[in-house]
């Protein structure tokens, strides 16, 4: 039975590494996918904010034994395992902000920056060499400050735009200096000789975030789309909104593709969109309806429609647009927040018929 069980604290960390470390990611994956389906933006954000002291800590008592000022032999014992908690609380919040970000609008629209999370969550059980070395570890710890801050800002201010998000990047990098400006007290050798490196790191995760964000890559959180599609009539009664939506197989409703919209003559089009967004948020949506011309090769803008929102409701404020004028063809209709940021796409494909189409009632 001896040889089952690891020898020594070294051996104990392999083992945990290659066999506990990837059940445990995706137990606490699972396990934050539940929660915060459960938790309101306020919460999820301070379970964030505990994920990053434990990181904050974990880097500080890391370097301390790195640079031995922790001589003392049984407290040494438990050097081994530090890295194993650094790297547990960036596990934790890479896996929440993978999440957040990719519940917050459709994928299409910011797969990048959700991979780019992916693969930092992913990649988090190779890096644990890495987390010995301190470049790595600001660099590591300013990606998840520069993602947390942007969830922060908005809640804070009650809205969105460019200036919340460079005033969440100018936090961020001002977090990383005053952290770097506590630990020169205390490791000073350290700081000084690793300085260069760990803000030229800085530097270039503020410029990768800022092109991602300029490109609407980056999600704008805190406003996120529940529910959107297109329908035969929406209609607003007294228990939400009274639609008509074609009679399809139930799993064309999660079908990824384009969906067909048989429309009668003279039948309208409409598309609903429920959009979340926190308590005391308020800003405006806008719907943008496009059709592809075939002839031109290119989108053309038909048209758009805005309307405010307000914050609170966990199903998402609902609005609607309509439009009269809709000829046979690729149609989509965006989905957008008040500064032009793109929270998700409605695409349909209108093809004419003779008669009007069997429909279903659904209150939304």
């Amino acid at each position: 039975m001896r040889r089952y069980l690891p020898k020594s604290t070294e051996e104990l960390l392999e083992w945990w590494e290659r066999y506990v470390a990837p059940f445990s990611l995706a137990l606490g994956f699972i396990a934050d996918y539940i929660a915060f389906q459960h938790l309101d933006l306020s919460a999820i954000a301070f379970a964030l904010l505990g994920y990053l002291l434990i990181a904050l800590g974990g880097i500080t008592l890391l370097n301390f034994f790195e640079t031995g000022r922790i001589p003392h032999p049984l407290l040494m014992r438990a050097a081994p395992f530090v890295p194993a908690i650094v790297q547990f609380s960036f596990g934790g919040l890479f896996g929440g902000f993978v999440i957040l970000y990719s519940e917050s609008a459709k994928l299409a629209a910011t797969w990048v920056f959700v991979g780019l999370l992916a693969a930092l969550l992913i990649g988090n059980e190779r890096f644990r060499a890495r987390y010995r070395q301190f470049p790595f570890q600001i660099g590591i710890l300013f990606t998840a400050l520069f993602a947390y801050c942007i969830v922060l800002g908005p809640l804070i201010l009650g809205r969105i735009g460019r200036d919340v998000f460079l005033l969440g990047g100018v936090a961020a990098v001002l977090l990383v200096a005053v952290f770097l400006y506590i630990l020169r007290y205390v490791l000073c050798d350290l700081v000084e000789r690793e300085y260069v490196r760990a803000m030229r790191n800085v530097g270039v995760i503020f410029f990768i975030f800022s092109a991602l964000y300029f490109t609407n890559a980056i999600p704008p959180l805190p406003l996120a789309l529940r529910d959107a599609g297109v329908y035969h009539l929406v209609e607003r009664v007294d228990s939400g909104y009274h639609t008509l939506a074609e009679d399809v197989p139930w799993y064309r409703d999660h079908w990824p593709f384009r969906k067909t919209y048989h429309r009668a003559p003279n039948e309208p089009v409409y598309v609903f969109s429920a959009v979340f967004a926190p308590t005391r948020f308020s800003t405006t949506i806008t719907h943008g309806w496009e059709r592809y011309d075939d002839d031109a090769g290119e989108w053309k803008k038909e048209g758009s429609f805005t309307f405010p929102i307000f914050g609170g409701r966990d199903e998402g404020y609902r609005g609607y647009s309509m439009k009269t004028s809709v000829p046979k063809g690729k149609w989509r209709v965006n989905v957008f927040g008040p500064n032009g940021e793109r929270i998700g796409r409605v695409s349909f494909y209108v093809e004419n018929v003779a008669e009007p189409t069997a429909t279903e009632e659904l209150v939304l």
